[in-house]
């Protein structure tokens, strides 16, 4: 099981663009040009700031969801016996 920093690193990563050949990792203004709300823009290209290299940017976007019963509702339907 990792450790709570390694889970933190872990997310940090996946949320960075990196450079495959040089390592760099862009900036958050640079990160600025290649993101978007939905995902939307498909492969989008990209040169390296630090060694020029000619990169593809994929951009994959997840979600996911948190539903609970309200309160009151909850109640009601006990009270009602479902």
């Amino acid at each position: 099981m990792l450790s709570l920093n390694g889970q933190l690193k872990l997310i940090q990563e996946a949320e960075e663009i990196k450079c495959p050949k040089c390592g760099y990792v862009f900036t958050p203004e640079e990160t600025q040009d290649y993101a978007t709300f939905w995902g939307e823009d498909g492969s989008q290209d990209a040169g390296c700031p630090e060694c020029e290299t000619n990169l593809v940017i994929d951009e994959m976007v997840s979600r996911t969801f948190d539903v609970t019963v309200k309160e009151a509702t909850k109640k009601a339907t006990e009270a009602e016996g479902v």
